[in-house]
């Protein structure tokens, strides 16, 4: 089970993501993602990433996209940390 929110803060947009980045919820979340980045143009997104309980392969390609874009990423957990250094990297 996946849950994606937006909160709307003062320096930026966090986009939420909690449960499993996974299968097609990626694409879900991709969808999302996207339309947040066309409606704030040059405002930043911060990734929320600390109740995510497991990312797949797609998930770390979005991660990685989103890296690429120049988004941010707020984590807990050493998985999570993980694999942002991996998918920063990527980008």
């Amino acid at each position: 089970m996946l849950r994606v929110t937006a909160q709307d803060e003062a320096e930026a947009i966090r986009l939420k993501i909690e449960g499993r980045l996974a299968g097609a919820d990626v694409n879900n979340v991709e969808s999302y993602w996207q339309t947040i980045t066309a409606a704030r143009e040059f405002s930043p997104i911060l990734i929320d990433l600390t109740g995510v309980t497991f990312v797949d392969e797609a998930g770390k390609r979005l991660l990685a996209e989103m890296s690429r874009h120049g988004d941010k990423f707020v984590a807990s957990g050493l998985m999570t940390k993980a694999i942002i250094e991996e998918v920063s990297r990527e980008s």
